[in-house]
């Protein structure tokens, strides 16, 4: 077949116009079998042309991609699969970028680290299952998390439970206790050190403040339940929601006894 004319696009891109139909290919494809210097091609030349320039495409995306951050290897292939490339063209293009320095799983890996310890309060546990979902290899993310060694997980830990102790002061002691816990090992922190922790911390009761918060929540329990419930039945569900909340069982036995709730006129 005839190349009967090129029109240079931009970006490096070249419109090779041929008697039956029109390519678009960059311009490696163009110096790499030296189209400007010929006249006519073979189909299985063309066949060969076309596929080169389909690597060469999957590469240019891929570079596009990663001048925007650094990604890891299992990231890139995904986001090239979604264009439907082949997977050969795509194991060329991370094999190449890998080579050429643009790939690289260590320098993602602590990239990665160092924009979580800067933005986020994530433990060192929920860190190294997001650099596993990346598909980063456990020597590599091992030697990446050396850096959050446990005095930098103390610090954040202690500065995770100060800010909650000052946040939820509606929440009695012992839930306070409990989602303050149960918030650090979803974030990712060692349970042990977590424990370790919150147990040197001096949580102490304030009682009267306690009765106060538990007549609060009680109130709005008991505008609920009251509606469908009543006597004995009324009184036990009141008494395991507000045990459930978190309030000691001494005070709501004294919210019981100090309110018309004698289970004895039932």
């Amino acid at each position: 077949m005839n190349i009967v004319k090129f029109k240079k696009l931009k970006n490096g891109m070249y419109e090779v116009e041929l008697d039956d139909e029109k390519v678009i290919l960059y311009d490696e494809t163009i110096l790499k079998f030296n189209l400007l210097t010929k006249k006519t091609l073979e189909k299985t030349e063309l066949e060969k042309i076309k596929t080169f320039n389909e690597e060469i495409k999957c590469y240019k995306k891929s570079l596009k991609y990663l001048s925007l951050r650094l990604r890891s290897k299992n990231e890139l292939e995904k986001y090239l699969k979604r264009f439907k490339f082949e997977n050969k063209d795509i194991k060329k293009t991370i094999k190449r970028l890998t080579e050429e320095g643009y790939l690289n799983d260590k320098n993602f890996a602590i990239a990665y680290l160092n924009t979580q310890l800067a933005l986020t309060n994530k433990g060192p546990l929920k860190i190294k299952e997001e650099l596993l979902s990346h598909e980063i290899s456990e020597d590599i993310i091992f030697e990446v998390l050396a850096k959050y060694d446990k005095n930098l997980e103390k610090e954040k830990i202690i500065s995770i439970i100060d800010k909650s102790i000052k946040t939820n002061k509606s929440f009695p002691v012992y839930k306070l206790k409990e989602k303050i816990f149960l918030n650090l090992l979803n974030k990712g922190f060692s349970k042990d050190l977590v424990e370790t922790i919150i147990n040197s911390y001096d949580f102490l009761v304030d009682e009267e403040k306690e009765y106060k918060l538990l007549k609060k929540k009680a109130e709005k329990i008991l505008k609920r339940l009251s509606k469908k419930y009543k006597s004995y039945e009324l009184l036990k569900r009141l008494k395991t929601s507000l045990y459930n909340s978190g309030f000691q069982v001494e005070l709501i036995n004294r919210f019981i006894e100090e309110g018309d709730f004698n289970e004895k006129s039932f």
